[in-house]
């Protein structure tokens, strides 16, 4: 069988028109067109493929009965994640930010908006990084400004779900590195 991810190496039926494809480097499931109808039109995908890392979450919460509880825990657990406001409307629930990683990144991106966030870092094992520090690149979203900073090396390592939020009041600014560690 062809699949978006390639020909399909293993094919396993969950009920009908409900199957799991698996390939060599990914997989998901497959919905007949029956099936796919069934799916909630807040969350539903018109080509019926549902990869396997997040939208499978999806086709276990719409068919929960063809899998084990904690499979369907687990999905629940994926969907308010990645899919919280889909979650929101087919549950007719409230999510917190403490249940969904997106909506504490939105939240996050929110805040930070007009703050240096680091989006790449070396240790001080690139020789142009002094002992004891962290070389950051960090960018500001409001105006896409990149710079980079020296931060302390327990400090960066202490650094937040998201990432690390520069202080420029303390950390010193650096040059970007020349050379390849």
């Amino acid at each position: 069988m062809q699949t978006p991810w390639g020909p399909s190496q293993d094919v396993q039926t969950f009920i009908d028109g409900v199957i799991f494809v698996a390939t060599a480097g990914h997989g998901g499931f497959n919905l007949s067109p029956d099936q796919n109808a069934k799916v909630h039109p807040a969350w539903r995908i018109a080509g019926a493929w549902y990869e396997e890392d997040c939208e499978a979450a999806i086709a276990v919460l719409t068919f929960k009965e063809a899998f084990k509880p904690h499979q369907v825990e687990e999905a629940h657990k994926i969907a308010k994640d990645y899919f919280p406001r889909e979650y929101q409307t087919v549950f007719n629930v409230t999510i917190p930010l403490a249940e969904s990683w997106k909506l504490r990144r939105e939240d996050f991106d929110r805040r930070t908006i007009n703050s240096f966030v680091v989006t790449c870092a070396s240790g001080d094992w690139h020789s142009e990084v002094p002992p004891g520090s962290v070389h950051v690149y960090a960018k500001r979203k409001s105006d896409n400004l990149e710079r980079c900073f020296y931060v302390p090396n327990e400090e960066y390592g202490n650094r937040g779900e998201m990432s690390f939020i520069i202080d420029e009041a303390r950390h010193i600014q650096a040059l970007p590195l020349k050379e390849a560690a």
